[in-house]
């Protein structure tokens, strides 16, 4: 993903880092901003739509 770092376990599937700790700087807005990137990225990888409902 992006920062130099993975946010995936080696041996853990479907195991993926989000939020405030997964990233270099700190704040609710980037703990947000984590998330939506970490949706965006499994929604290509599964290539899948983003519906919210």
């Amino acid at each position: 993903m992006m920062n130099g770092f993975t946010r995936s376990l080696t041996g853990l599937d479907n195991f993926y880092m989000a939020g405030q700790w997964a990233e270099t700087m700190i704040g609710i807005s980037t703990a947000a901003l984590s998330g939506r990137n970490l949706a965006r990225h499994l929604r290509k990888k599964y290539k899948r739509p983003f519906v919210t409902k």
